[in-house]
């Protein structure tokens, strides 16, 4: 070979080297193993029956998860078992992870057993982030309790009762509950339905709006309008 081909052969030498495929050393190799493992969805298993796909990074929004994933091993199984919770609510929570929408079930202004149902699913969603410690899913429950509520012109009875009940002192979600009741006059109903263990709660929140003069009375959707993304706590899970 000429010394004039050298430079050729020699940089036609290190291409091929470059692309050939080479074995990587064990740190190299287990490196890659856990990024695998990391894209790899979680099993979700909730009550021993309904299971989800999860990719791990989704989980951790959640605290609760979060802690859980701690324990779950980088290999061929790889799952969280989950009692004592509603698959219904969950599978909103899931599609809420994967999709980014909160698919709560709209239902018709003038049905009154889809109202109920509705009602119903979104207490057991807002019960469920609070035992996942989810803040920015109970934020986005608020937002659309508040969207269905201007939808309808309407303030149900378990708002209070649940907000109360799965969240924490004194909380934007509390503050919620607090305007509606005052802004529309609703005390005396929301008082009458509430449980005992949080009327004190209530009472110390209304207590000073009370005392302010010039409250005018309004429709709930009048008052809710422009409300979305007003009350979100912050991400510190309750």
């Amino acid at each position: 070979m000429s010394s004039t081909n050298l430079p050729r052969a020699r940089n036609q030498t290190i291409a091929r080297l470059l692309t050939r495929p080479t074995f990587q050393h064990n740190h190299d190799r287990n490196a890659e193993e856990v990024h695998f493992s990391e894209t790899r969805p979680i099993q979700i298993v909730i009550n021993g029956s309904a299971t989800f796909h999860i990719p791990r990074h989704l989980l951790s929004r959640s605290q609760y998860l979060s802690s859980r994933l701690s324990y779950v091993p980088h290999g061929q199984r790889q799952e969280i078992l989950i009692f004592g919770i509603e698959v219904s609510a969950f599978r909103i929570y899931a599609a809420l992870l994967s999709e980014g929408k909160l698919a709560l079930p709209f239902q018709d202004e003038n049905d009154v057993v889809g109202q109920n149902a509705f009602w119903n699913i979104w207490a057991k969603c807002y019960a469920l982030g609070r035992a996942l410690r989810d803040t920015a899913f109970r934020n986005r429950l608020v937002d659309g309790a508040i969207a269905h509520m201007i939808r309808n012109d309407a303030q149900p009875g378990c708002l209070v009762r649940t907000i109360y009940k799965h969240s924490a002192s004194r909380s934007e979600h509390r503050n919620l509950c607090r305007d509606l009741a005052m802004h529309t006059w609703r005390i005396p109903d929301i008082l009458a339905v509430e449980e005992g263990e949080f009327k004190n709660d209530l009472f110390r929140d209304l207590a000073g709006m009370i005392r302010e003069e010039g409250v005018e009375r309004r429709r709930v959707d009048d008052f809710l309008v422009g409300k979305i993304g007003a009350y979100w706590e912050e991400e510190r899970g309750s």
